[in-house]
């Protein structure tokens, strides 16, 4: 029995092998040099982050009452912002390093699109209150399969020298002794709607540049590992279905023989 469960388990390997293989392919590309063929979203993303200065200075001098919604900026985080609900990119990330995540983007876009798959932003419901799930989303799409796409900047805790925090402290007495600052650890994500399609890249500016021609491929290769995850799993639910259909008649027969 184990032999057989063990034949098939390396049956299926390869025929999922087969169908990720005949995936499509894009040839390789160089890094984006600058955003001028970029995609929509990419663009709307820089024209806000160009802004996005001077759009802090008018906050921090009006305050949220004073400021009209439209130009409230962006949350901030530990140095980073979040743009998601702004109707850009789903990107966390510092000013600094902005014009190199988006040209990441653009590079990445561009080869999706090669191989067939549409980019766009998934807005959320509205007049009611929304799950997790109804979040705004940056969505990849090809032959009905659809993937989300992240991307976010860490941080990391760096100590102050002894006169900034005592200067701090004069200020406000609870002051901390550190501050949290954007780090080099860099995060693009795919997540697909199947549990096992999905896939996540780590690494430092120059890792994740050498890896763009590896990621495009990869996320185009997850559209059949996504498809034939979804055929499985309903093939289990089904399987599932008629054994508990089956315990439940053999159960109400032992039953029948009882009140007998």
């Amino acid at each position: 029995e184990r032999e057989r469960h063990k034949a098939l388990e390396q049956k299926r390997a390869q025929a999922l092998k087969a169908k990720i293989s005949k995936a499509g392919t894009v040839g390789p590309l160089a890094f984006a040099q600058d955003l001028s063929d970029a995609h929509p979203l990419v663009k709307a993303t820089q024209r806000y982050c160009e802004r996005l200065p001077r759009l802090v200075g008018q906050y921090k001098r009006r305050g949220w009452s004073q400021t009209k919604a439209e130009d409230r900026p962006a949350e901030e985080s530990q140095g980073r912002y979040v743009l998601l609900h702004r109707g850009m990119l789903n990107i966390t990330a510092s000013l600094e390093s902005m014009d190199w995540v988006l040209r990441l983007h653009a590079t990445i876009f561009k080869g999706l699109q090669a191989g067939g798959m549409s980019i766009a932003r998934r807005e959320a419901p509205t007049g009611r209150a929304i799950s997790r799930s109804e979040m705004p989303a940056i969505e990849a799409k090809l032959k009905g399969e659809v993937f989300k796409i992240e991307f976010s900047q860490g941080y990391r805790r760096v100590y102050l020298d002894p006169d900034e925090v005592a200067r701090r402290r004069k200020e406000q007495s609870w002051a901390s002794d550190y501050e949290n600052q954007p780090s080099e650890k860099l995060s693009f994500r795919v997540i697909g709607t199947e549990y096992g399609a999905s896939k996540e890249w780590k690494g430092t500016q120059d890792k994740l540049q050498d890896q763009v021609n590896e990621i495009i491929q990869t996320v185009l290769q997850l559209v059949p590992l996504q498809i034939e995850l979804r055929t499985e799993r309903e093939a289990a639910a089904v399987v599932a279905q008629r054994e508990t259909e089956a315990r439940e008649r053999e159960r109400r027969r032992s039953q029948a023989k009882v009140d007998q």
